[in-house]
């Protein structure tokens, strides 16, 4: 009878034993679910603080935005800066050229050869012909040798040909209709920018470079 209760003791303390390391096993288990669950979320909180930081605000996007409006700006000054500067430059080769076509034409023929405004100014662009009735503007039945388009809107001009149109003689001489020398100068202006065709009393014609 003490043997077999010594037994049953035994018996009993060993389930109690193997009891207490399951649940000690599966208190473990549920600690490591745990842990590693907040370890996820630790690491998802890093990630996002980490691309917040990373990525742009309210006040970067508006900082970005007002440098690319400046830059923006600046380009399209120095673009139409350029583009004025290109026109002078080619207007002002343009009526050097009408001049000289002029002058070669006169001495060639021997007659009065005419550089006028097409319209009232020289902005209204110009034209080379020979004015036979002596009245400063074309006309119809006119010999014409070039013509040359309006000038652009932003492009101002002043001339102090007295005149108002340039003429050669037979000897290749700037002349006046009434005989008396010519000489002056036309300038062409845009974005500060100025070039000026020069007209000397010996007939050769110059481009000088300045600012207005």
């Amino acid at each position: 009878a003490g043997e077999g209760l010594v037994w049953c003791c035994t018996r009993s303390l060993a389930s109690l034993a193997t009891l207490a390391s399951s649940r000690l096993k599966g208190e473990r288990s549920r600690a490591n679910a745990r842990y590693h669950a907040i370890a996820r979320y630790r690491n998802l909180v890093g990630v996002s603080s980490l691309l917040f930081h990373r990525g742009f605000g309210a006040v970067e996007s508006m900082v970005a935005v007002a440098m690319v409006a400046v830059l923006a700006g600046l380009s399209a000054t120095s673009y139409s800066g350029a583009a004025g500067r290109t026109r002078v430059a080619a207007d002002a080769s343009d009526l050097l050229n009408a001049i000289e076509v002029a002058r070669s034409e006169g001495m060639r023929r021997q007659a009065r050869v005419t550089v006028a405004p097409v319209d009232v100014g020289w902005t209204t662009g110009w034209l080379v012909f020979i004015d036979s009735n002596g009245n400063r503007r074309w006309d119809a039945g006119e010999p014409v040798f070039l013509r040359h388009r309006a000038l652009a809107a932003t492009t101002a001009l002043t001339a102090d040909t007295t005149p108002g149109y340039v003429a050669f003689g037979s000897q290749g001489r700037p002349i006046q209709y009434t005989g008396a020398f010519l000489a002056g100068t036309i300038a062409f202006c845009d974005n500060r920018v100025s070039k000026s065709v020069v007209i000397a009393k010996s007939g050769r014609p110059r481009v000088q470079t300045g600012t207005c």
